[in-house]
């Protein structure tokens, strides 16, 4: 399997395709985690650096939140990095407004996804290249009322309740992250 190494901005910087463990931990209500083990050297430790995204070619993609040494059962140094799914992105925005709603559950979802880090009124809080998917139509119902939580634990909460997920797909051919809801 190889994995492809991008900056946040989604340019190529490499390819990683000898490690010795991937621990890729997809979740229905929340944002996955991944756990990566490879060889401690110059080019792991120039490709993989806090911040930079590892993507699987599967459409599944996340960041790089930490990385450190470790000692293998041999005494070999390794490195090993940890992040999120690109979802948890959402995470580092913040809910402003106040949310009174009532309605299909999805379109809360994507309607807290929007407001809050696509089509923000500070172009501060935009995520760069993230975008909303299809509406899938799902008849879930939801009243929900929240100020200032940070979006992702909001979607943790509601898909929670609900019986909808969530995830961010990359396309990188156009250089998107997609957020999207799913049975």
């Amino acid at each position: 399997m190889e994995l492809y190494i991008y900056n946040r901005d989604l340019k190529l910087l490499g390819i990683i395709d000898t490690f010795t463990s991937l621990m890729w931990t997809r979740r229905y209500h929340k944002a996955g985690k991944f756990e990566l083990h490879c060889a401690l050297d110059s080019k792991s430790l120039r490709l993989l650096k806090r911040g930079n995204v590892i993507y699987k070619n599967d459409g599944e993609a996340g960041y790089i939140e930490t990385r450190q040494l470790a000692t293998d059962g041999t005494g070999k140094e390794t490195l090993v990095v940890s992040g999120k799914f690109l979802a948890g992105y959402l995470g580092q925005r913040i809910n402003w407004n106040r949310v009174n709603f009532n309605g299909k559950t999805e379109k809360l979802m994507r309607q807290l996804v929007n407001d809050n880090a696509i089509n923000s009124s500070n172009p501060d809080r935009v995520i760069a290249n993230l975008m909303l998917g299809d509406l899938q139509g799902f008849d879930d119902t939801i009243k929900y009322q929240n100020s200032y939580g940070d979006v992702l634990n909001c979607l943790e909460k509601v898909s929670n309740t609900s019986n909808i997920g969530y995830m961010t797909r990359l396309d990188i051919m156009d250089k998107n992250i997609i957020f999207e809801t799913y049975k």
